[in-house]
């Protein structure tokens, strides 16, 4: 019988239940430097990516330099250094969406969102969670490092 919602996983039958769909995808070392062209821009868990402007549009590029993980990816223990593509995993999750302003679309933030410079940046009553220089301090009610240094919009009465 299928599954009441399509999943992300194949599986050898048909099941009863919905598969969890918080998908893990193994990393694919498949380009540099914008070649081969055809697969530019690179996909979720695609590298090796440079720069934001190397992956589809709503993924950043995940800077690595001693095995660190990629969220949503599998197989960063065999690759010490390769960047790449990846997706927000969920709400609070923290994600970069603006800066100074811009995209206007993206202003006022929502929870765990950056990089806000003032409480005026953050939604209703969050606050923005300022980060020294380069580090990835924990932001309250959020997961993940974000980008060293930027900031984070939060509730403060978590």
């Amino acid at each position: 019988k299928p599954t009441p919602s399509p999943t992300n996983e194949l599986t050898d039958a048909p099941t009863t239940e919905p598969i969890d769909s918080t998908l893990t995808l193994p990393l694919q070392d498949i380009g540099n430097n914008g070649s081969p062209s055809e697969l530019f821009p690179l996909g979720q868990c695609q590298g090796d990516c440079d720069n934001d402007g190397e992956c589809e549009a709503g993924l950043i590029c995940a800077q690595r330099g001693n095995y660190e993980p990629v969220p949503g990816c599998t197989g960063h223990e065999n690759d010490k250094s390769t960047d790449y593509c990846y997706g927000r995993l969920h709400e609070n999750y923290l994600w970069s969406v603006g800066n100074n302003g811009v995209p206007a679309d993206s202003f006022p933030m929502n929870a765990c969102e950056g990089d806000c410079d003032n409480d005026s940046e953050c939604a209703g009553d969050l606050e923005c969670f300022e980060r020294a220089i380069r580090s990835y301090e924990p932001v309250p009610g959020c997961e993940g490092r974000g980008s060293g240094g930027e900031d984070y919009c939060y509730d403060p009465s978590l």
